[in-house]
């Protein structure tokens, strides 16, 4: 499966990069704001056509074909090009991700980038890779001085709340970011480029991959409220951070708010 998921999200992300050397026009695709580009549908074309080849019994959600159901344990998670609004505005900041999940859980996922030829990837209790070296997330436990963010999309969360928490977390950040991409955000945590983030009002094909491979590199990730996370819950409010210690500090920011 390793083969498989890091071979079909380079091609996809090939078509990306060609498209966005060209330059793409976005339309407008639902009332939320979201935005969609040919290059969005060229790549989950190119993903969803290699599992139906390879993998015909297994289910597929995608962010544009949506669910296709196969009676399945085995179900498919794609966003072939998450970051769009980056993308159409020639922001280098985008990628494609996959993730397969069996009975509702991550077991492998993959993230490509493929302007900065990035491939982050993992699979359950063996560990998370960027280009095959193992990768950790960032060993911090002050909760001072933070490479941090806090992002949401507006349409879909609590807006008082995520103002809240990033006026909150400006206060323990020496650098605070926004990326406009779940997926770069994600990889990010679990290389240690940043040190924690939290999002709101995402998608299951945002965060499949990139949670299984925050954990994998030792990271943790859940609900803002503390819950566990679930990767198939239609609306995503998590929050991730490096190590166990740094992230009861992170809670107890949120619940003091």
């Amino acid at each position: 499966m390793h083969n498989f998921l890091t071979t079909i999200a380079k091609k996809a992300g090939l078509c990306l990069q060609q498209y966005y050397q060209r330059g793409v026009k976005a339309k407008k695709k639902d009332n939320f704001g979201d935005i969609v580009t040919v290059a969005d549908y060229a790549a989950e074309k190119i993903i969803i056509q290699a599992i139906r080849k390879q993998y015909p019994k297994y289910n597929i959600l995608s962010e544009e074909a949506g669910y296709m159901k196969k009676s399945s344990a085995y179900t498919f998670i794609i966003d072939p090009l998450d970051g769009t609004k980056n993308f159409a505005n020639h922001v280098p900041l985008f990628g494609t991700t996959i993730a397969l999940a069996y009975q509702g859980a991550i077991i492998e996922g993959v993230i490509f980038d493929p302007i900065h030829t990035e491939l982050f990837y993992a699979k359950k209790n063996h560990g998370a890779y960027l280009n095959n070296e193992k990768i950790k997330t960032s060993p911090k436990k002050n909760i001072k001085h933070l490479m941090c963010g806090v992002a949401n999309v507006r349409t879909r969360t609590d807006n008082k709340l995520y103002n809240n928490l990033r006026q909150e977390f400006y206060n323990y950040s020496s650098s605070f970011k926004i990326l406009g991409s779940a997926v770069v955000d994600l990889s990010y945590v679990a290389c240690s480029r940043l040190d924690m983030y939290i999002m709101g009002g995402v998608y299951p094909w945002d965060v499949a991959a990139g949670g299984l491979i925050i954990q994998e590199a030792g990271g943790i990730i859940s609900t803002v409220s503390g819950k566990k996370w679930e990767p198939l819950n239609m609306k995503q409010e998590i929050l991730v951070s490096a190590n166990k210690i740094l992230h009861q500090k992170i809670l107890k920011i949120i619940n003091h708010l």
